[in-house]
């Protein structure tokens, strides 16, 4: 089993990773709302945003155990870029497993 985190851009089968988001098992701590294809594409499209999906890899196929989303910024002084991470979510059955896979 090995962990295969990659960045989602528009090219990528963002329905069937929509699919898998919302089919995972989500609680309260997620705080995540239905996604949709529309809104993914609407997000990706930002020259300033970067969505990170890390899955599992394993003979039965691959198992999404998280989410994330983040921005490239301006600093409000100076020019230099700054990386904000917006969100990280872990699949509530995911959890506790330690760095990795359980």
């Amino acid at each position: 089993m090995a962990l295969k985190v990659e960045e989602i851009t528009l090219e990528d089968d963002l329905d069937s990773l929509v699919a898998e988001i919302n089919n995972s098992y989500w609680d309260e701590a997620n705080e995540i709302s239905e996604y949709d294809v529309g809104t993914l594409k609407a997000y990706l499209k930002r020259k300033d945003t970067i969505f990170l999906a890390c899955h599992e890899e394993a003979d039965e196929g691959a198992v999404l155990l998280g989410i994330a989303s983040s921005r490239i910024e301006m600093k409000p002084y100076g020019k230099e870029l700054w990386h904000s991470v917006d969100e990280v979510d872990v699949c509530a059955d995911q959890r506790r497993g330690g760095p990795g896979p359980k």
